[in-house]
């Protein structure tokens, strides 16, 4: 099936909460927090559409030069079709075009087919951060490096 890579709008947040819930459960993000994420200039937010405007998966952004992949998410009845990678592959498209140099994300430490799929996309693993999700549920740190790093000022490459 062929889908639709668009900004995620306020109009979309009751399609994006119905995922978050059926992927995250009580681990998903508030219908608050959704509300005052996406009016930030300083976030991303994109989704997978069917040509008939369903919802097949969402993620986002915070941009910056080291910017965060904030979550992503692809409804479970299109899982396992390359719906994730092509999600993750125009996040970062996107965020060459906003310039990241490093994209980090945090992923749960059991999710072995999420840590895969970041790790073939360049990935790696850099640390354990511990009860992130709640007790006893840890995350992953990842980073990958999209471009590299502006020159820094004048004598910034002398290591003293």
């Amino acid at each position: 099936m062929r889908v639709i890579f668009a900004p995620l709008r306020e109009c979309h947040l009751d399609a994006v909460l119905a995922l978050e819930d059926e992927l995250f459960g009580d681990q998903a993000w508030s219908e608050a927090l959704y509300r005052a994420d996406l009016k930030r200039t300083d976030r991303a937010w994109r989704g997978l559409f069917s040509p008939a405007g369903e919802l097949v998966g969402y993620a986002g952004m915070y941009i910056a030069p080291q910017a965060d992949l904030l979550t992503i998410g692809i409804g479970k009845a299109y899982q396992s079709r390359g719906y994730g990678k092509l999600l993750l592959s125009k996040m970062h498209a996107l965020a060459k075009q906003l310039r990241v140099i490093e994209l980090f994300l945090e992923v749960r430490l059991d999710n072995t087919p999420a840590r895969h799929l970041y790790r073939t996309f360049g990935y790696e693993e850099l640390g354990v951060r511990r009860h992130y999700y709640g007790r006893g549920v840890h995350a992953m740190v990842m980073r990958v490096r999209l471009a590299d790093a502006p020159p820094g000022p004048i004598g910034a490459e002398i290591i003293m």
